[in-house]
């Protein structure tokens, strides 16, 4: 897709089952749908610009895919359930402290390979299971001045390394 391209969504079951290996999303788009990427398990490079209008990241839209990192725009304000969910070589989803993310879904980075994963203010709900069976998770770092009102008994079993930590940004 050209980044200079006037796409604004990325729709439902847009790519799934496919053998793309990466992709760049242009900074028009608003939303990537659910299935948009399911099972794309050749998908390593996903690019979202820094200026991106993303918006909206739904249910299961990077599920079983083979990314390595993954850049989480300010305007998103909700991990939709599933959404990286078993993303084995997911290493590192990048947040800015001004992140206007509100909510980790349900098992939203269930069973990836996060090391690390820093909570912007804002966040003020970890759904079950959001990082479930994360076993190589050892940081989890809290903004200072976080809103988080709940988190979830189950949000981080299986995390047997983990140590959560309060960020000082």
């Amino acid at each position: 897709i050209p980044l200079n391209s006037n796409l604004l969504e990325i729709g439902k079951n847009a790519f799934e089952d496919s053998k793309i290996e990466q992709i760049k999303i242009p900074s028009n788009v608003s939303k990537i749908g659910e299935f948009a990427f399911n099972r794309c398990r050749n998908l390593r490079k996903v690019v979202i610009q820094k200026d991106s209008k993303l918006r909206v990241i739904e249910k299961y839209s990077f599920h079983l895919t083979s990314i390595e990192s993954i850049f989480i725009p300010s305007n998103v304000s909700m991990i939709n359930e599933y959404s990286f969910y078993g993303c084995q070589k997911l290493r590192n989803v990048e947040i800015l402290p001004d992140s206007m993310l509100t909510t980790i879904g349900d098992n939203a980075f269930e069973r990836s390979g996060i090391e690390c994963f820093y909570i912007p203010k804002k966040v003020s709900k970890i759904c079950k299971y959001a990082f479930f069976y994360c076993n190589k998770l050892q940081i989890i770092e809290i903004s200072e001045y976080s809103e988080i009102e709940y988190i979830d008994s189950t949000s981080f079993s299986g995390c047997p390394n983990l140590i959560i930590m309060k960020a000082c940004y």
